[in-house]
């Protein structure tokens, strides 16, 4: 496996496109632009992973439905590190954000929102576990 499929180094332009028919994605998708010059690293999986459980410790003290707004901004947060992360990082960020969409999807239970569910809630907890599962490059 290469450096750039391990998502070490970036390639020149002509091979990213290369690497992205190979994979069927695109550019973008394999080598996105990193934001104020910071990438989200390995890191990042554990501390999205400590906030989800910290909503799970909070909805045992917190008011049902006070904590469903902080987790779906948590899921939101994680997809769009999940999306400029590292080749080589996004499983595990990927992984860290499905948690956090399988702890928003129960406080929408437990609040009594279940309809909620069935619509775009739904599709972010669907799109979540999709990242997690996705195959490493190579």
């Amino acid at each position: 496996m290469s450096r750039h499929e391990r998502g070490i180094c970036r390639p020149r332009e002509h091979h990213q496109g290369l690497y992205a028919r190979l994979y069927g994605v695109s550019v973008d998708q394999l080598w996105p632009v990193v934001v104020n010059g910071h990438r989200p690293d390995h890191s990042t999986a554990g501390h999205l992973a400590g906030l989800a459980r910290a909503l799970r410790v909070a909805d045992d003290t917190e008011p049902t439905g006070t904590l469903i707004e902080a987790s779906a901004d948590l899921v939101a947060l994680g997809e769009r590190l999940t999306d400029s992360a590292r080749l080589a990082d996004r499983q595990d960020i990927g992984r860290a954000t499905a948690e956090a969409a399988m702890m928003a999807w129960w406080l929408l239970v437990d609040a009594g929102r279940d309809r909620v569910i069935l619509g775009i809630d739904r599709r972010l907890y669907h799109d979540s576990r999709r990242r997690s599962h996705r195959p490493r490059a190579g």
